[in-house]
């Protein structure tokens, strides 16, 4: 009898913060449509030491597979695909306090595209991650 001892590798979090490309995305808390031009933060988990990689030219992961001419550009477009949007409204209840301050980068600043979105919406962005810090008891930067 062969017995397998499966290893669950190291998840790191990544979070990015862009307007929204099209109205396709759904909201991973409350179920609803992204619209268009929205401000919306996305989370994914990659295993540790993997690059996040950059998002596919279509919101719709299987369309961009599908399109992809290589077997890697395929593959890319399909992980790209597994970032989870959320409202901006709706982000601080994806997950609970305690997750948060655990896995939430410090510095908001260090999310992917934080300095392609608008001053204003920079600000929103500063103010939302320092919020959700503090009543999950870290420290923001």
């Amino acid at each position: 009898v062969v017995v397998k001892l499966w290893r669950r590798m190291p998840k790191e979090n990544h979070f990015e913060v862009e307007y929204a490309k099209s109205s396709m995305a759904t909201c991973r808390v409350c179920m609803a449509k992204v619209p268009k031009g929205a401000l919306r933060i996305g989370h994914i988990q990659l295993e540790a030491g993997t690059e996040v990689p950059p998002a596919p030219l279509l919101e719709n992961d299987a369309t961009a597979a599908a399109m992809a001419k290589t077997d890697e550009d395929k593959r890319a477009a399909i992980v790209a695909g597994a970032t989870r949007w959320h409202h901006f409204e709706c982000f601080s209840r994806m997950r609970g306090s305690k997750w948060m301050a655990a896995n939430l980068p410090r510095d908001p600043k260090s999310i992917q595209r934080f300095s392609e979105i608008k001053k204003p919406d920079q600000k929103k962005v500063v103010q939302l991650w320092k919020a959700m810090l503090v009543s999950a008891g870290g420290k923001a930067t």
